[in-house]
């Protein structure tokens, strides 16, 4: 039995690697008629939150490491403009984005997260990645796993 799950994460890991994506060149995030300038550090989390296919927070993969996602949500909490940077994500995000950028506002601003889990309870499923294992689960779920403290978070700064 050790040997198969063992071979399951070995093999979870090459089938779903834990940085998949490369962010893309930054660009200018526009907000509405807000225009957030960030620095290019933060540029490149922000893209990587936007485009985040799978929701994974703490050791994943076969060595257990940190995701390029979470790394990206953790510089952003260290943002002075991080709640319009997760307000962003919430509109333009993938659906995995969206879930990472109301963890971000569950820690900096309990007004604007408890306004915007709203929008989030009609994602649908989003793909979540546990240790080395890959599900699906009901962003309500999610919602409420953020509202227990499930993920804990803290910037890099």
């Amino acid at each position: 039995m050790r040997t198969f799950f063992l071979s399951l994460c070995f093999m979870t890991g090459f089938l779903f690697p834990v940085s998949a994506q490369t962010p893309t060149a930054p660009t200018p995030i526009a907000n509405g008629p807000v225009r957030l300038k960030l620095a290019h550090k933060q540029q490149a989390a922000f893209t990587t939150l936007l485009q985040a296919k799978t929701f994974a927070m703490g050791g994943v993969g076969v060595a257990g490491t940190t995701s390029a996602e979470e790394k990206a949500l953790r510089e952003l909490l260290g943002s002075k403009q991080s709640v319009a940077v997760f307000n962003t994500l919430l509109e333009q995000a993938q659906p995995a984005g969206k879930i990472y950028a109301l963890l971000g506002l569950s820690v900096k601003d309990q007004k604007a997260f408890l306004s915007a889990k709203n929008q989030i309870t009609n994602l649908g499923n989003i793909q979540v990645m546990s240790g080395c294992l890959v599900a699906d689960e009901s962003a309500p779920s999610l919602v409420e796993k953020i509202e227990k403290g499930v993920y804990s978070v803290t910037s890099t700064h």
